[in-house]
């Protein structure tokens, strides 16, 4: 089920070419209550695609303590959000940073990585140069070793619905 690029900007989906006409819906901003109903507008307002961030703060607040299924918040049921996409016959696209540009603190990464890891930041090359900057050091080990972290957990999440209606992933 490959993805390849063809003229007139359509693409092969499942053996067909196809035109992605994709809107962002940011699941963990909207109860759960309403989801059926935004995805069924966006839908009927001619989108085949959802994409949206999978932010990596939202779902795992504490090291190694992550939630996919609602149980610390309902909005962070990424299952039911998913199914409730291929229940509407849309394609996802989920973004799994670690990074999320969606005006969130620290750009979507959990807290505690800076605070337990300092490390992971970039250090200002003079004093309070930047004040509590939120640059990360892409270069970091530990950074690495945490984001490798977060891959395999939100990856075994979403294996599942790769044959369903996932046709591409962004980092």
């Amino acid at each position: 089920m490959g993805i390849t690029k063809l003229l007139e900007n359509q693409f092969i989906v499942k053996d067909k070419p196809t035109v992605i006409y994709s809107g962002e819906l940011h699941y963990f901003r909207i109860d759960p209550e309403f989801w059926d109903d935004r995805l069924k507008k966006a839908k009927d307002a001619g989108l085949n695609t959802i994409s949206t961030y999978i932010p990596w703060r939202y779902h795992e607040f504490e090291e190694n303590k992550i939630d996919f299924d609602g149980t610390i918040n309902p909005k962070n049921n990424i299952k039911l959000f998913l199914d409730l996409v291929n229940k509407h016959k849309l394609y996802f696209i989920p973004r799994i940073g670690p990074v999320s540009n969606a005006e969130l603190i620290r750009e979507g990464v959990p807290n505690w990585v800076k605070i337990k890891y300092p490390d992971t930041y970039l250090k200002p090359l003079i004093d309070n140069e930047f004040g509590d900057h939120n640059m990360l050091s892409y270069c970091s080990p530990k950074l690495l070793e945490l984001v490798d972290n977060w891959y395999k957990e939100v990856s075994a999440i979403l294996i599942p619905y790769l044959k369903k209606n996932i046709i591409s992933i962004q980092l």
